[in-house]
């Protein structure tokens, strides 16, 4: 089996500097320039189906990744990002004027989705993250694509990674960035076959990873 993993396209509200967690956004036009690349980088990879979180830019990556191969795109709610709270629809300076001593928490190594009011606990979305790995891993299919967001598809390599004994390079929580493709083998020889590639949109400007 070999698993796909593909954080969404840019949003508007990356575009606009907004912090999302579960709000819903659409892709920008870069977002759906840059899921174009990607379907154009994976169009010779079939997959059997291809999961996708049912936020809208997940899933507008995932239909626009999908073009080529007309395979069964199936919702996991597991895979929404993490709640983010009272933080969610704001800007870094919304977020600052509303509470100042977020830099300096930050700066002292609390991370920044402990401080929301309201924000969804790393245990309950690490339980999430496995949920939904355990549906991936356990649908009988050959190669899969799974279409998700920075925080839960950065749990769920790291997880998948650890159950197949295989060093992470990248840690617990890499920044993946967007529209970016990480491909892990489990069976015959577990390998990962690339991980946060991003080649095929080197036309493109930086990412805003928010």
């Amino acid at each position: 089996m070999e698993i796909v993993f593909i954080r969404h396209g840019e949003s508007t509200a990356n575009q606009r500097g907004i912090i999302q967690g579960q709000g819903d956004y659409p892709l920008s036009q870069r977002g759906k320039e840059q899921a174009r690349l990607t379907a154009r980088a994976l169009e010779s990879l079939p997959f059997s189906c291809i999961y996708t979180s049912p936020l809208i830019r997940a899933k507008e990556t995932a239909q626009i990744i999908n073009g080529p191969h007309n395979s069964p795109l199936l919702e996991l709610t597991e895979l929404m990002e993490y709640n983010l709270g009272e933080f969610e629809g704001l800007t870094m300076d919304e977020i600052v004027d509303r509470r100042p001593d977020a830099p300096e928490k930050i700066k002292n190594g609390v991370p920044f989705h402990h401080l929301p009011e309201n924000a969804e606990t790393d245990e309950e979305v690490e339980k999430r993250a496995i949920d939904a790995l355990s549906t991936v891993t356990g649908c009988g299919r050959d190669r899969v694509c799974v279409v998700s967001h920075l925080g839960v598809l950065a749990l769920m390599v790291h997880v998948l990674l650890q159950d197949l004994d295989i060093d992470n390079p990248h840690g617990k929580n890499p920044v993946l960035k967007n529209c970016s493709i990480s491909r892990v083998r489990t069976t015959p020889l577990p390998e990962i076959v690339s991980l946060n590639d991003d080649t095929h949109l080197s036309g493109l400007l930086k990412d805003v990873n928010i």
